[in-house]
């Protein structure tokens, strides 16, 4: 770091200063910087490019927006304080608000703030509910509304209120906000943004959209597929298993072979949990594991590619020295499918 710190940053807010440059190299630092920095002056760099509007190029403007989100850093001693990010939040909130900007800056910005989502607030729920007022306003064009679901989905759990998750379900189901219409990819990314910040209670919904039929459902539905995946996290080993159960029912009932593809990759999330836990109802009780291993070795030839993905997902998770007598005879099976499949002509037919 003392290198960082010494040579490297110095060299970076030199690059910036440089206004001769090719605008793909200046941009280019700026997301450097954010990413190296920790000095809490170097953030007015940030501020003064954004406030140049017009004098910079879109791409600078873009990647100034977008490099505040990278201030986050993983390890407490090293994030900067709540003061700090929160007068970042409010200049990036005012970017946003800011309809004369071009549409990519402003949906930047709020990429931003969601990546410092898990970061340091002064009012971490006031940030999320925040986030929700601007998504309920109509923005004149989608992008705007994914930019704000997807910072939505990555705020912190505990910000998140019933309520608010409720505002998700019913868009992701109905396609409507208190005050405007959903368009189809806003939907798909509220669906993607409950199994984030969702729980058990949010499943029967997101279950219920797997099973949509008819346009413009397949975006829709594929997104809740994945997003169970990615509520996994969230369950308990019961909670996850009965999950695991209610999929390989609507695996069956659904005909759009992407969706079952994307079905299979949620069980195998759902199992890699359970093995990080040393859990194994989703692959032993539920049974995943045997229809993973039926489908990769004789299912159609849409599934079978998925159905071996996932299967060799899971026989990674489980490892060479399980001490479960199943796990271990579940991965001996798989590897056998794997083997037979990766030199069988028929694979491809």
């Amino acid at each position: 770091r003392r290198v960082t710190r010494r040579e490297i940053v110095p060299a970076l807010v030199r690059l910036l200063a440089d206004r001769g440059l090719h605008t793909d190299i200046r941009s280019s630092a700026y997301i450097a910087l954010a990413k190296t920095m920790d000095e809490v002056a170097r953030v007015a760099i940030f501020e003064d490019a954004l406030a140049r509007r017009g004098y910079i190029s879109q791409l600078e403007m873009e990647s100034a927006g977008f490099a505040l989100g990278l201030l986050r850093r993983e390890h407490r001693a090293q994030q900067f304080s709540a003061c700090v990010l929160d007068r970042v939040r409010a200049l990036l909130f005012r970017v946003f608000l800011d309809e004369l900007r071009p549409r990519r800056v402003r949906g930047f910005a709020a990429l931003a703030i969601g990546l410092l989502g898990d970061q340091p607030a002064g009012d971490g729920p006031g940030v999320t509910a925040r986030l929700f007022r601007l998504l309920e306003a109509p923005h004149g064009h989608p992008d705007l509304g994914v930019s704000l679901l997807v910072a939505i989905g990555l705020q912190s759990r505990v910000t998140v209120s019933g309520g608010q998750r409720r505002v998700l379900r019913i868009g992701m189901l109905k396609g409507r906000l208190p005050s405007r219409a959903m368009e189809p990819v806003e939907r798909a990314h509220a669906a993607h943004a409950l199994g984030a910040v969702g729980g058990m209670e949010d499943v029967p919904a997101l279950l219920r959209v797997v099973g949509l039929r008819g346009k413009p459902a397949p975006l829709i539905n594929r997104s809740a597929a994945l997003a169970l995946g990615r509520m996994a996290a969230h369950l308990g080993a019961e909670d996850r298993a009965l999950v695991a159960a209610r999929l390989k029912i609507a695996f069956h009932r659904v005909r759009d072979d992407s969706l079952r593809g994307f079905v299979l990759m949620t069980l195998a999330d759902l199992a890699l949990e359970d093995l990080r836990r040393g859990a194994r109802g989703v692959l032993l009780d539920a049974q995943a594991g045997q229809m993973l291993l039926v489908l990769a070795a004789r299912g159609r030839w849409a599934q079978r590619p998925w159905a071996a993905l996932a299967l060799a997902r899971v026989a990674r998770a489980i490892g060479s020295k399980s001490s479960v007598p199943a796990l271990a005879a579940l991965r001996t099976q798989a590897l056998a499918v794997l083997r037979a499949g990766a030199v069988s002509v028929s694979y491809t037919h």
